[in-house]
């Protein structure tokens, strides 16, 4: 995922009313298409690296009402969150992605800002909370497990293997890496960073090439069966490698680009989280369109 990410999960296991959850960056404004949580036609979502009430300054003048953590609502309406099932996992329809809180676009952000802003986001009704190893490498697992660590049983953390990272230097090697064995010590990296005992969700980053999806399914049954993670996860996947990892281990949610600006999930991909009832999580690169 890239910061200024638009991602809305829905769950297929209930056609008949799918779930929408968004999950924001919260580091660029964005525009959020009309049928959005909010219903306005154009809302800012973000926050940039200026300070928030330089954000909601911004927002007001464009005539969007903004809450404590960037989250538009309704004048004189208190934000209800509600919230979402992808298979078994519960989560609120609003996550909070924290990739770009301490990599990638720009320089990392102030981390007692961050932090501040994470759990007053878990006041607002945000549960769903998410990042990866590569982030950093390692420090926005870091940041998010210190952030999160006093409320850790209220909410769902989605994290993610599967790039080619020294475990013990962060030093990246290039490529991608989920072979068995280096998931299952991934885990553990990931469970000490994040401080907890537990993986919600644990996203496969991207396929790797050189390793079966059933051995990568099936290394992360053994970390669900040991207690340690909750839920698969697969990023970037063709549907016939979801169908191999979901006859070894029920997938939960698959995320993948899609978005007014590409559409091509729709073709197969849709059809088949519908048909095995697979949870989608669309990625929507919203920073560098708007």
């Amino acid at each position: 995922m890239g910061s200024g990410s638009i991602l809305r999960s829905v769950d297929f296991s209930r056609p008949q009313s799918p779930s929408v959850a968004l999950l924001d960056r919260f580091r660029f404004p964005l525009a959020l298409p009309r049928n959005a949580l909010y219903h306005k036609p154009l809302c800012y979502c973000g926050l940039e690296t200026q300070p928030l009430r330089n954000t909601e300054v911004r927002a007001r003048e464009a005539g969007v009402a903004w809450s404590a953590v960037g989250i538009p609502r309704e004048q004189g309406k208190e934000t209800i969150m509600k919230t979402r099932k992808l298979r078994g996992l519960e989560v609120s329809a609003l996550g909070l992605g924290c990739m770009s809180m301490s990599s990638a676009y720009g320089p990392p952000a102030e981390k007692s800002e961050m932090i501040g802003l994470i759990r007053a986001a878990h006041e607002q009704g945000v549960t769903l909370f998410d990042t990866a190893e590569s982030y950093g490498p390692f420090t926005n697992e870091e940041l998010v497990g210190e952030a999160l660590e006093p409320i850790r049983d209220e909410v769902v953390i989605a994290t993610k293997f599967g790039f080619d990272i020294d475990l013990a230097t962060g030093a990246r090697r290039g490529g991608t890496n989920s072979r068995p064995e280096h998931i299952k010590a991934a885990a553990e990296g990931c469970l000490k960073r994040l401080r907890t005992n537990r993986i919600d969700l644990f996203y496969q980053h991207r396929v790797d090439p050189n390793v079966p999806i059933e051995e990568v399914a099936g290394a992360v049954k053994d970390l669900i069966d040991a207690g340690k993670v909750r839920h698969l996860g697969l990023s970037e996947a063709g549907v016939e490698t979801i169908r191999r990892a979901h006859a070894v281990q029920p997938v939960t949610a698959v995320q993948s680009e899609y978005s007014l600006f590409w559409r091509g999930p729709e073709t197969e991909l849709l059809p088949v989280l519908e048909e095995l009832g697979i949870g989608f999580v669309p990625l929507v690169h919203s920073a560098p369109v708007f």
